[in-house]
């Protein structure tokens, strides 16, 4: 598969942890097994299946989860609607339906929930694609990146975006933190 379109995939779901304030830990564009990337990040889901919680607070943090598998494949069909996006989201969807079944069963309700989560998940891309295109093209020169170094560059990116990015160094100078590294 073309390394750009795995790249704006990941960085999609990168973007949207970040975004949705979530803790990223890497993003990869390094092919494993069958996949071109992975995003590794807190993993809500796993917790979700252990307690059986279906409280109104956890299923707002299930929203961000899902939003998060749906901003993958969501980029890429932006980036090439004529790449394969629904093959390459399937383990992307799979995670997000069942974290809606845990929630909302089978019915109608949990089927209108995935189309509000997908309407929301394709403005959170729309309105970060800026932020999604530069991620892609670090993840294509550099192949893997911390989750911390990548919040860095999404964060640097955006404050850069709102002409604040010397007050953003500045701000990253007095906390101790390497400014060239969000480059």
């Amino acid at each position: 598969m073309d390394i750009r379109i795995v790249a704006i995939h990941e960085a999609g779901h990168a973007v949207a942890v970040e975004r949705l304030g979530l803790k990223l830990k890497a993003v990869t564009v390094v092919p494993k097994e069958n996949i071109g990337g992975t995003v590794h990040h807190n993993d809500t889901l796993r917790r979700l299946k252990r307690t059986g919680d279906d409280s109104d607070r956890e299923r707002l943090k299930a929203e961000r989860v899902i939003m998060l598998c749906l901003a993958g494949p969501e980029a890429q069909k932006r980036f090439d609607p004529n790449s394969d996006w629904e093959a390459c989201g399937e383990s992307d969807f799979a995670a997000a339906a069942e974290l809606s079944r845990h929630f909302f069963g089978e019915g109608d309700s949990a089927v209108a929930f995935m189309e509000w989560m997908k309407v929301r998940t394709c403005d959170l891309v729309g309105q970060n694609w800026s932020l999604i295109e530069h991620l892609a093209d670090q993840l294509i020169e550099r192949k893997t990146i911390g989750g911390d170094e990548a919040m860095l560059l999404i964060k640097r990116r955006r404050a850069k975006e709102l002409g604040a990015e010397k007050e953003f160094d500045a701000l990253l100078a007095a906390l101790h933190v390497d400014a060239k590294a969000g480059a």
